[in-house]
C-alpha cells in the first residue's frame, strides 16, 4: 500500500473527527452530523 495514500486518508479522517467534535461541542445537530457519526461508528467497528 502506498504510504502517501495512507497518510492522506489519516489526515482527512483526523480533520473529519475534529470537525465532528467541534460540531458536537456547539451542539449543532444536523442530518450531516448524524451521517458522520454513523460512518465513524462503522469505521471503528471494522
Amino acid at each position: 500500500m502506498d504510504i502517501i495514500l495512507v497518510l492522506k486518508q489519516m489526515i482527512i479522517l483526523s480533520i473529519l473527527m475534529i470537525v465532528g467534535y467541534l460540531a458536537n461541542k456547539k451542539k449543532i445537530m444536523t442530518t450531516e452530523s448524524d451521517k458522520f457519526r454513523k460512518q465513524k461508528q462503522r469505521f471503528i467497528n471494522i
